[in-house]
């Protein structure tokens, strides 16, 4: 190969990386039908603050495959900047898949919010011992107080606990 061939394909795989560049620009599709696309659209969102990226994470909290809903709401939960309203939301949804209810109350705990309180004490009583044990972890955070409660003990016990909690929380809070 002579060096003026060389030098034609050196530019015209320049050219063709160019034309690839200019046509598949890299973004991700958040409402693509695949979920590893939908993961990579909030790897790409997470850290951004606007609007559109916002609720474009809040939409996909709600996506139908846990482990990319539990994603956004990770993403969502970690810039303390952002309103805490989807993830009290998601907390207090019933609907949702439980390990995406343990992420929002995660998310909480991060944020040290008071005013997820009531959503975090409800969560105490969820049906899943995740979203139990990151509630009662986001409550101490939010507080600074360390209550006594076993996400794993029988319900009986718990309601003791719950109530303690409660009771303690009204005289020495906010909550109501």
């Amino acid at each position: 190969m002579s060096a003026g061939q060389i030098a034609k394909s050196v530019v015209l795989a320049v050219l063709l990386i160019a034309i690839v560049m200019a046509v598949w620009p890299g973004r991700s599709d958040p409402n693509s039908s695949d979920p590893n696309e939908r993961l990579q659209a909030i790897a790409e969102l997470d850290g951004r603050t606007d609007d559109e990226s916002i609720k474009t994470l809040v939409a996909l909290a709600g996506d139908p495959k846990p482990h990319v809903a539990t994603a956004a709401v990770k993403a969502i939960g970690a810039y303390p900047k952002l309103s805490p309203a989807p993830l009290r939301k998601i907390l207090a949804s019933k609907k949702e898949d439980p390990q995406v209810r343990a992420g929002a109350a995660r998310g909480l705990a991060r944020r040290r919010d008071k005013t997820a309180l009531k959503e975090l004490v409800e969560a105490l009583e969820d049906p899943d011992a995740r979203v139990r044990l990151w509630a009662i972890t986001a409550i101490g955070r939010t507080t600074a107080f360390r209550f006594k409660f076993d996400a794993f003990a029988p319900p009986a016990k718990q309601q003791n606990e719950i109530r303690f909690i409660k009771d303690t929380l009204r005289r020495r809070t906010a909550y109501k």
